[in-house]
């Protein structure tokens, strides 16, 4: 019986722990692209409303 509840909490912790690995992974991907699409567009600017106007779809709505 401790055997058995020894084993679930190891299973739980392994759980817990390969889905916080697998959740750090996606996360740095993610948080990778988002830095490369941030230095790519020139600049960074969030929560405005002035568009920026090196950016091209912003030239588009402007002519």
């Amino acid at each position: 019986m401790l055997l058995f509840i020894a084993l679930v909490a190891f299973g739980f912790v392994m759980g817990v722990l390969v889905t916080g690995a697998l959740a750090c992974l996606v996360f740095g991907l993610l948080h990778d692209e988002a830095v490369k699409a941030v230095e790519g567009y020139g600049g960074m600017r969030l929560f405005t409303d002035v568009p920026m106007p090196e950016a091209p779809h912003f030239k588009a709505s402007l002519s």
